[in-house]
């Protein structure tokens, strides 16, 4: 029997100082035709979005996609199950890292799911 797939989403909202814009963080784990759907969703939700970036990785068999973007939208909790019907966490350190940009944040995500 093989091993489950990891169906969450990691989220984070950091306020823009002096600005009315949001920056979000979403890693989605699940199979790869749910993430693209789940994806889909988000961006749909948060329309229109500035400064889109998007890397996926693999840690042990989870595979996930990072976005992160900017929008002048509020997230709801209403808004949760729109996107999906996965389980949903907040995870306040998930934001960028100054000292090593992407790659920073990317490896904290590693960091935390080979820890669960």
């Amino acid at each position: 029997m093989g091993n489950k797939i990891l169906r969450e989403i990691w989220w984070n909202s950091v306020p823009v100082p002096d600005e009315e814009r949001t920056h979000y963080f979403f890693v989605i784990f699940n199979d790869s035709r749910e993430r693209r759907k789940i994806k889909s969703r988000i961006i749909e939700a948060f329309a229109s979005v500035d400064e889109f970036r998007e890397s996926s990785g693999k840690v042990n068999e989870d595979s996930y996609n990072l976005i992160s973007f900017y929008s002048i939208r509020s997230f709801e909790n209403w808004q949760k199950r729109k996107i999906s019907q996965g389980n949903w966490k907040r995870d306040e350190r998930l934001y960028e890292r100054e000292k090593n940009g992407r790659e920073g944040l990317e490896n904290y995500v590693a960091s935390r799911i080979s820890k669960e």
